[in-house]
């Protein structure tokens, strides 16, 4: 008999580590349940479907490898983004899935060059089909003046990530942000395939996250401060409470906190909006 494939549970987690391994915890007894090794590179990004069946990892040499939960085998290699760090995944809602895509779930990749895959997937099915590709220019020297050159996969450590997100109200559009020629949040349409409208930003991002709600952006920056975002006016509020640059923020599933994680501290913000 064939492993029936089992959706995650709520106690478990998975976790990326530098040695190329991926991890599935049980929260509830403490343990560790399973360790498998898709990954030549260290696993920058790590996220899993919303039903559960499958693990999403990417690493350093810019490789996703596509994990079950249940038999702890590699089922699928995306290799499109190969020769440059993955920064960045993110999984569409159901509700927000464009109507021309039917019931596939629409889930995205991006790396350090500056490009972002989208992908529509039904992992029952064992089906997974590029839907686009972005690749947003930027000039060939880091922000610090050093000449970028050709297939140095190093130079990817100067630069700020590729970032991007899901809108979780315009079921048609993907926020970005990263390296350019200005400091910006892009929003680009998947149906008119172009960036529509941008909002300027300070410094760049190092992480970043839209609301549950939709009217919210939180930037984290190098610089330790946490920027939230209004989504459609573009104004802005910094708030500096951390003692380094920040490296994750995260809303909660209904919106009214925001955790900000720093290289040494974490912080718990009440939104009030």
């Amino acid at each position: 008999m064939e492993p029936v494939e089992k959706p995650l549970r709520p106690s478990h987690c998975v976790a990326g580590f530098d040695d190329g391994t991926v991890r599935l915890f049980d929260l509830g007894r403490v343990e560790m349940i399973m360790k498998i090794h898709p990954h030549s590179g260290g696993v920058t990004v790590i996220n899993f479907s919303a039903c559960g069946r499958v693990f999403m990892s990417g690493s350093t040499d810019g490789v996703v490898a596509i994990s079950s939960p249940a038999t702890g085998l590699t089922v699928r290699l995306i290799q499109d983004h190969k020769g440059a760090p993955i920064t960045d995944m993110d999984i569409a809602s159901h509700k927000n899935d464009h109507p021309s895509f039917n019931s596939p779930r629409l889930w995205l990749i991006a790396s350090a060059d500056r490009r972002v895959s989208v992908w529509k997937a039904d992992w029952s099915k064992d089906f997974c089909e590029l839907v686009d590709w972005l690749t947003f220019p930027a000039p060939n020297i880091t922000p610090e003046g050093i000449a970028l050159k050709k297939d140095d996969a190093s130079a990817y450590l100067h630069l700020p990530p590729s970032l991007a997100r899901f809108s979780p109200t315009e079921p048609d559009v993907i926020v970005y942000s990263g390296y350019g020629l200005r400091k910006l949040i892009q929003f680009y349409s998947l149906s008119q395939r172009k960036v529509f409208r941008t909002i300027l930003l300070t410094q760049w991002a190092s992480c970043l996250e839209i609301s549950p709600k939709g009217h919210l952006i939180a930037v984290g920056t190098k610089d330790r401060l946490v920027k939230v975002i209004d989504y459609d006016k573009g104004s802005f509020q910094d708030f500096d409470m951390h003692c380094d640059s920040i490296s994750h923020v995260t809303f909660s599933p209904t919106g009214d906190k925001l955790f900000s994680v720093g290289f040494s501290d974490v912080a718990l913000w009440k939104v009030l909006i």
